[in-house]
């Protein structure tokens, strides 16, 4: 017999309903029929890893390590049952799991756990599987799709002492509907039923059960919708069997009346209904022997009233814990508050094989599968899940309105319509109370509790986009006659009633409205007569903030006003699309003056759809649009071309309009696009310019670019090292006292070229080194990640060390491949680096077909560009060397190969270099 697993164990029992009467009636057919049934159930046990042991009469019992696999089994076999082909009668199994510690002894198991799962069983109905509260718990919500839990409430069993809660699994390919349960009367439930299964919340859970063990009143606080009441629930329900007849549930929801929460709370106590003093007295004296729960939920709309009674309960009924839910705290003495967040959402970019993490997935995925029975989450329709489950911002109510509608439209209309309007999500059931039943009737419930002013603040904080800063809502959203102590104030309120999150930072707290909840502010804003004014102060607000980061993303803070810019791009793009359409000058001077944020965070291609929208044919010349016309640096070089006139056109504009800064950038990026090309006497033309125009205007920073960008090319192109020299020093020595990182990364790797083009390899990686360290220190990007691995791997193969060269390639491709945001400009340009590189490795290594393969391959994906003369020879000597050994014939078929393949294609073909070891061959 098969070891049998110890510890916490779950335990499936089976049992063939009515199995004597079957074998009177007719042996032979019974025995055929059971015969089936055992291999059915044995092999459903099998797979999923369990342990069988005990088949004694019609039944069988197998111990499983995992509860899932417990459930999973007992799944598989009930439906294989119901859809076998029986030749009588078809045989009707009841299955029951249960979890508990096993004990183990002469290849038997023995203990309570043992005797709770055969009770379990005897309650249950041919085709049936019941499941234990244990169970449950040790599962969490980890159910196989299409799959739920329907709760049949609390239960005595024979011979167990203490009540069970018992749960019936539901899936679409068994029976749902069964007579009552083999118990006689459940035990009495003060809790309303749930007919749903709890999905996620582990760790909510966890924190408010223990919570509540140490203090007295705890306060469940959070917007509408986000699963307030379910947790309360959930938590009394496992209060409950300990606390036999002394957990109650209070539904304050409709009570429209403050004099009335008395009457309500102890009419669920099942009291004669008083007011005033005698009713207060009379539920004290009920309570204060007793050691129990008291839920109360929905407090919000009869705040004052509910926190009465409850501070006197407290007070009156020491042995009392009460647990509370509202939008917003009760405000008492000893309350412990409990923010109930949405469930986590995933990224943008989150992978469909990875979504299950989220819980706001799997809840969608349950119910999904409950309206859908088909459905379930594969990689085509994930991209269509993420957006969904990212537009309702993870509240449950949203999401569970969003999955029962695929009951009448596709996973993909859904999504679109839902990017639209939350009024696609309809209304959940009748037996929902009026303010649950749609996301609109949760927040116009929470909206009409506030005060005008805060109904007017909350519709002005719609215009904000990813959340905002309090000087933000104070310059945009302050009203007038409120001013910035009237809105810290506003802020602070709805921020108490759980309309608007607060996300601390270490040097500063932001705020934000959930996703449905700013739709549906919007909507007010829209109707309120003030949309326009609002948007446009939010607009010149960021357009404000964008021109102030301008000169400082190069210098000591620079990483400072990146991290300012990331945490406002939704608003920055608002601000940007609503300028594009009624300030163009000022949308032109914004877009321009996030160059280097666009750039240095790999947004390349978004930068460029601004310029696209923003350069019309018959734009006003002026600074405005030299300025988006430079956003032209960050082009794809396949582009190149196109975009030559646009930087020219851009100099021409700054040389009339100014300023004089903006024309020292503008001529360094054009001076870069020479430099790609190998035009680098024009290159030098236009820095020992901006060499010129920087000295005379002051500016430290620009000197430094310009100069190392000049040595660069000196030494590069020209091999003018006497010239470069003094340039190389002055622009080290200056960047090491600018604190700039993103400067002193730029300036290492020129004085790197410089020391490589002396012949000192030696000094040339030390300087690689201190700005790959640089790359790894930096809080913030920089924009040229993977040059140094690059020139490192360079300098490797040219000391002939190529195992180092090949491990310094992997980690540059590891680095650029985490840039994101598509073909951004320092990734491509590297990736077509490595290839050359790779294919010097392959000629060195003895493996010329494939080395002439990478190198036709960084031929054909490197153009328009040019190397530089020094690279162009030994790119051409590696060519050379190969063709020696191949004749002419095999290395022309090999660069043929080579010249064919994307560069996608070819990065894959050199892969097996990479893996490889030096010397090896392929």
């Amino acid at each position: 017999m098969p070891q049998l697993p110890t510890g916490t164990v779950s335990f499936l029992f089976t049992d063939i309903e009515g199995s004597t009467r079957l074998w009177e009636s007719s042996a032979e057919a019974m025995a055929g029929a059971v015969a089936q049934h055992d291999a059915l159930l044995m092999g459903a046990i099998a797979d999923q890893r369990g342990t069988v042991f005990s088949t004694s009469g019609d039944g069988g019992a197998a111990a499983f390590v995992r509860a899932q696999e417990a459930v999973d089994a007992a799944l598989q076999a009930q439906i294989a049952l119901a859809e076998a082909n029986w030749e009588g009668a078809p045989l009707r199994v009841r299955m029951a799991i249960h979890t508990g510690e096993a004990f183990e002894r002469d290849g038997n198991y023995f203990g309570p756990a043992l005797n709770e799962a055969g009770r379990l069983l005897s309650t249950a109905h041919g085709g049936q599987v019941v499941i234990s509260s244990a169970t449950r718990e040790v599962m969490g919500a980890k159910l196989p799709a299409g799959v739920d839990l329907r709760d049949l409430g609390e239960h005595r069993l024979r011979d167990v002492a203490r009540a069970i809660r018992i749960f019936q699994l539901v899936h679409p390919g068994l029976a749902a509907d069964f007579p009552p349960l083999r118990t006689g009367e459940p035990t009495r439930s003060r809790l309303p039923p749930q007919v749903t299964t709890l999905v996620g919340r582990h760790d909510e859970l966890a924190g408010i059960d223990k919570l509540l063990v140490e203090s007295r009143l705890l306060t469940l606080v959070g917007a509408g919708g986000c699963g307030k009441t379910r947790l309360a629930v959930e938590i009394a329900s496992r209060w409950q069997p300990e606390m036999p007849d002394t957990v109650w549930f209070v539904d304050l929801t409709g009570v429209s009346e403050p004099e009335l929460v008395l009457p309500t709370v102890s009419r669920a106590l099942e009291l004669t209904e008083a007011s005033g003093t005698d009713g207060l007295e009379r539920l004290l004296e009920f309570l204060r022997p007793k050691q129990g729960l008291l839920v109360i939920d929905n407090c919000e709309h009869v705040r004052d009233s509910a926190g009465s009674v409850v501070a006197a309960i407290v007070r009156g009924a020491p042995s009392m814990r009460i647990l509370a839910t509202s939008r917003e705290a009760l405000g008492l003495q000893g309350e412990v508050l409990w923010e109930v967040p949405p469930l986590p959402i995933p990224a943008v970019d989150t992978p469909a094989d990875e979504l299950q993490r989220f819980d706001s997935v799997r809840l969608f995925e349950s119910r999904a599968a409950a309206a859908f029975p088909e459905f379930s989450i594969t990689s085509a329709n994930a991209d269509a899940v993420r957006r969904i489950c990212r537009r309702l911002d993870g509240i449950p109510l949203g999401v569970e309105l969003a999955a029962a509608r695929l009951r009448v439209m596709t996973l993909d209309d859904l999504a679109k319509r839902l990017e639209a309007s939350l009024g696609v999500l309809g209304s959940a059931g009748q037996d929902v109370v009026p303010h649950h039943r749609t996301i609109e009737a949760t927040l116009e419930w929470s909206y009409e509790l506030l005060d005008p002013t805060e109904q007017d603040l909350f519709r002005r904080l719609a215009v904000f986009a990813g959340g905002w800063t309090l000087e933000a809502a104070e310059e945009v959203s302050g009203a007038a006659p409120q001013g910035p102590v009237a809105v810290l104030d506003g802020l602070s309120s709805l921020v108490e009633k759980s309309l608007v999150v607060v996300i601390r930072h270490s040097t500063a707290s932001r705020y934000r409205l959930l996703e449905p909840v700013r739709q549906y502010a919007n909507g007010k804003l829209t109707a309120s007569g003030v949309a326009d004014d609002i948007r446009r102060r939010h607009a010149q607000y960021f357009a404000h903030l964008a021109e102030t980061a301008y000169p400082n993303l190069i210098g000591p803070d620079e990483g400072t006003w990146l991290d300012r810019l990331e945490a406002d791009v939704d608003n920055l793009r608002e601000a940007l699309a609503w300028l594009s359409e009624s300030d163009a000058p000022t949308a032109q001077l914004m877009a321009g003056a996030l160059q280097q944020f666009w750039g240095r965070t790999h947004r390349d291609e978004e930068a460029m759809g601004w310029q696209r929208r923003l350069v019309p044919t018959h734009a006003t010349p002026g600074t405005a649009l030299a300025r988006t016309l430079v956003l032209s640096s960050l082009h794809s070089l396949e582009e190149a071309v196109a975009h030559h006139a646009k930087l020219d056109q851009a100099i021409e504009l700054y040389r009339i309009y100014g300023p004089e800064r903006e024309l020292i950038l503008a001529l360094r990026v054009r001076a870069g696009h020479y430099d790609a090309f190998g035009e680098w006497p024009e290159a030098v033309a236009l820095l020992e310019e901006a060499v010129e125009r920087a000295r005379a205007l002051g500016d430290a920073a620009l000197l430094t670019l310009a100069t190392s960008h000049l040595a660069g090319i000196l030494t590069r192109w020209a091999g003018d090292l006497v010239a470069a020299a003094p340039l190389v020093a002055e622009s080290v020595a200056a960047a090491r006292s600018l604190a700039s990182p993103v400067l002193l990364h730029d300036v290492l790797n020129t004085a790197a070229h410089f020391e490589e083009g002396r012949g000192d390899l030696k000094a040339a990686s030390a300087l690689l080194l201190e700005a790959l360290d640089v790359e790894r220190r930096s809080a913030s990007p920089l924009g040229g990640v993977g040059v140094a691995l690059t020139r490192l791997a360079e300098i490797a193969v040219m000391e002939d060390r190529l195992d180092a060269a090949l491990d310094h390639l992997r980690e540059q491709s590891e680095q650029i491949e985490t840039l994101g945001y598509g073909d951004a400009f320092t990734r491509n340009p590297l990736r077509r680096e490595s290839l050359r590189i790779l294919g010097e490795i392959e000629v060195r290594r003895g493996n010329h077909a494939t080395g002439v393969t990478l190198l036709a391959a960084h031929a054909a994906t490197f153009a328009p560009q040019r190397l530089e003369k020094v690279r162009q020879e030994r790119f051409d000597a590696a060519l050379a060397s190969a063709r020696g050994v191949l004749g002419d014939e095999a290395a022309t078929r090999a660069w043929n190969e080579g010249s064919g393949l994307t560069l996608e294609q070819a990065l894959r073909y050199g892969e097996g270099g990479l893996g490889a070891s030096a010397g090896g061959g392929r």
